[in-house]
């Protein structure tokens, strides 16, 4: 999983599954305990560290 941006300590994974699970590309965003999924048209998919 390549990072493509880093930034105030946010960091911005971009996934790439040829023939996986996933439904459409998405990036991920992490930053300390925190992690977000996102497509890259902006819909939410997942939110982790907010519970």
């Amino acid at each position: 999983m390549p990072l493509i941006s880093h930034f105030y300590g946010i960091l911005i994974y971009l996934y790439k599954e040829i023939g996986g699970h996933h439904n459409e590309p998405h990036i991920h965003i992490k930053y300390n305990e925190y992690e977000m999924s996102m497509t890259l048209d902006g819909e939410i998919v997942k939110i982790k560290g907010l519970e």
